[in-house]
């Protein structure tokens, strides 16, 4: 996602005229962060319920956030979501997941403090 063009004032405008994708951030921030305590005890099972909730969180952030000019969270998002169908598919560990995960709500806690 290097490289994306960050967009203009009247494209975010068009994009988000409510201005409601900050909302969305915090509240993606809030779910993550919720569900992040199932990767701390021990290894999680492949098909984990909230393996798979992470996974799609990650995945819906990987696209919007980058469409919004937050490239950084479009980034760790992908990461994310990349690491967890690793360890979905057996060939990542619970620990790499939980510090994408970390990474992504830092660069979530940075662009809800920009706006």
């Amino acid at each position: 996602m290097t490289g994306q063009r960050t967009p203009t004032a009247a494209e975010l405008a068009l994009l988000d005229p409510d201005g409601s994708f900050t909302q969305r951030l915090a509240e993606d921030r809030a779910a993550l962060a919720a569900l992040a305590p199932v990767l701390e005890p021990a290894p999680v099972p492949p098909g984990d319920a909230t393996l798979a909730a992470i996974q799609i969180l990650a995945h819906r952030l990987a696209g919007a956030a980058g469409t919004f000019g937050h490239g950084a969270v479009s980034e760790a998002a992908l990461a994310l979501e990349d690491s967890v169908i690793g360890l979905r598919q057996g060939g990542a560990d619970t620990v790499l997941v939980a510090g994408r995960l970390g990474a992504l709500l830092a660069s979530l806690d940075a662009a809800l403090r920009l706006k």
